[in-house]
């Protein structure tokens, strides 16, 4: 995950050498951007947003909402336009990367590029992603975090503050969006999730934290829930 992080911040440090920076992931990317938030101000930099849609650390996956081949599908830009064409791609539920790599041809726009080699790799990512944030140790962000729920998973809620709180010294603001988890990207999620980034990178941050030795306590104990 660090290593992913690090990625990021050369490629973006290559188009914008320095801050101050926004950072915005999903899922997965939501741990990745978090890392690169810490690392960004370990170089000096700052960061004026993070938002995170629907991204949590150290929960418990036994409780966790079971994603379904269309779920990752979904999550890796494949729309399906209707449950039958699930049946083709992913016959006994196993995935099908040469069906899905002639379908996005055959529907055409930006992902109709992808191979079938291309896909495969994507999909199995997706199934790794919790291995990997599992295995994850975040380090603290300082600053303050803005966090995005998927309101129409039944069932699995996590309060931000329990999930990031000893991760994040300022404050976390929490805001309910009428999606799932894979549906956070869609437009329509979007459009209600963009306002709230808009007015958040708008207010003032402080530059880069003083990166001593000293360290504030961990009071993510004895601060309030997330506030909505």
């Amino acid at each position: 995950m660090t290593d992913f992080a690090a990625r990021y911040v050369r490629e973006i440090r290559s188009i914008q050498p320095h801050g101050p920076y926004h950072l915005v992931g999903w899922s997965l990317g939501g741990v990745i951007a978090h890392e690169m938030a810490v690392q960004l101000q370990d170089a000096g930099e700052e960061v004026r947003l993070l938002g995170l849609l629907d991204s949590y650390v150290g929960i418990d996956r036994s409780v966790e909402n079971s994603a379904t081949t269309a779920d990752l599908l979904g999550g890796v830009g494949l729309d399906l336009p209707d449950g039958s064409v699930l049946d083709e791609l992913a016959p006994d539920g196993q995935f099908d990367a040469e069906r899905a790599a002639a379908l996005l041809r055959v529907v055409g726009g930006p992902l109709a590029a992808l191979t079938a080699s291309e896909l495969g790799r994507i999909y199995g990512n997706a199934l790794r992603a919790p291995t990997l944030i599992d295995a994850h140790r975040p380090r603290v962000f300082a600053g303050d975090l803005v966090f995005f729920t998927a309101a129409l998973d039944d069932g699995f809620h996590v309060d931000p503050v329990t999930c990031w709180g000893q991760f994040v010294r300022g404050s976390i603001v929490e805001h309910p969006v009428d999606a799932t988890h894979w549906t956070m990207t869609t437009p329509a999620a979007l459009a209600a999730i963009a306002p709230h980034l808009e007015h958040s990178h708008r207010r003032p941050r402080h530059a880069a934290p003083d990166t001593g030795s000293d360290s504030d306590p961990d009071d993510s104990a004895n601060r309030p829930h997330s506030v909505r």
